[in-house]
């Protein structure tokens, strides 16, 4: 249930997922030394082709990165499995379709293996000191398990908080929003007329079928824990206020009890809380810790800069 694999088709597209095995088998100059192995002049050549990239330095670190990580941390050919099948599944209507993917970003499937071997080495590097709390791992259970459709009226705000776009008092237009609710006015009808959301204020507010991991926070908590028809209180995000409905609550397909569950929803909510500090956290030790010893002078401070190019 690895809700980030979309971010690994946006990555791929963009040209940005700098990844290749390391074959210490083959010949070349060594760049870089490590405790994990070294790389050559040959590996490095070899990904840049592959990737029709100039960036030398993003380059090179995520082969570092990538080499040392395979070294700690371990995933199983199975799980690499699971996880390809689900990115098909998720992001292409056919067979065919995933095929002609491939052709078109020059790459075959052992190479998009690769990609997600590194993607689910970081997420493992990178969550392991992030702790959850009961709360979150609930809540991610209904994210994990829940379809969940809704609506909602945006009112959005300045950057002082204190008026919305058209200069009236936020929280007044949030009181008559609620007040012609609770007058049982109907809520499309309430959306087109007040919300500040010009993608669904047309649609009366409609969302479709809710993906927490496109929504901000605060929305995806309150709307989840929400039920069938329930309207929200108001909810506070940096977009302004959120009144939400819920029209459809439906379970997913074979949805398991959580306690069976419960250790893949754990490392969910954690994913969920990786931020670019833990990354950099994480990065920084892996690289002190892998006693690198760069051997060409034109790379000696790449790891002396911003650590920046990580997935996350």
């Amino acid at each position: 249930m690895k809700k980030k694999l979309t971010l690994l088709l946006m990555a791929l597209t963009a040209g940005i997922l700098v990844l290749a095995g390391c074959n210490n088998d083959n010949g070349g100059r060594t760049l870089i030394e490590t405790e994990s192995g070294a790389i050559t002049t040959e590996d490095f050549y070899n990904t840049m082709k592959r990737i029709y990239s100039t960036d030398t330095e993003n380059i090179l670190k995520d082969m570092v990165y990538r080499q040392v990580l395979a070294d700690k941390f371990e995933v199983s050919k199975d799980d690499v499995d699971k996880e390809l099948k689900k990115f098909i599944d998720e992001n292409f209507g056919s067979q065919e379709e995933y095929e002609d993917y491939l052709k078109q970003y020059n790459i075959d499937e052992e190479t998009l293996k690769e990609d997600i071997e590194y993607m689910l080495l970081q997420e493992i590097a990178f969550t392991q000191n992030i702790d959850v709390t009961e709360e979150e791992v609930e809540l991610e259970y209904l994210y994990q398990t829940k379809n969940v459709t809704a609506r909602h009226i945006l009112i959005s705000t300045d950057e002082n908080e204190e008026k919305s776009e058209d200069g009236k008092s936020a929280e007044d237009k949030v009181d008559e929003v609620l007040e012609k609710l609770n007058a049982g006015e109907d809520f499309a009808k309430v959306a087109k007329e007040y919300s500040d959301d010009p993608s669904s204020a047309e649609n009366g507010g409609d969302l479709g079928v809710l993906n927490p991991d496109q929504l901000v926070p605060e929305f995806s908590k309150a709307a989840f824990q929400l039920k069938e028809g329930e309207i929200s209180e108001p909810v506070k995000s940096d977009y302004g206020y959120h009144i939400i409905q819920v029209t459809k609550v439906e379970d997913k397909k074979d949805v398991k009890p959580l306690d069976e569950i419960r250790e893949d929803i754990e490392f969910e909510a954690k994913t969920r809380k990786m931020d670019q500090e833990t990354i950099q956290a994480e990065l920084d030790k892996l690289i002190k810790d892998a006693d690198i010893k760069i051997k060409d002078k034109d790379f000696k401070d790449i790891f002396k800069k911003d650590n920046t190019n990580a997935r996350g």
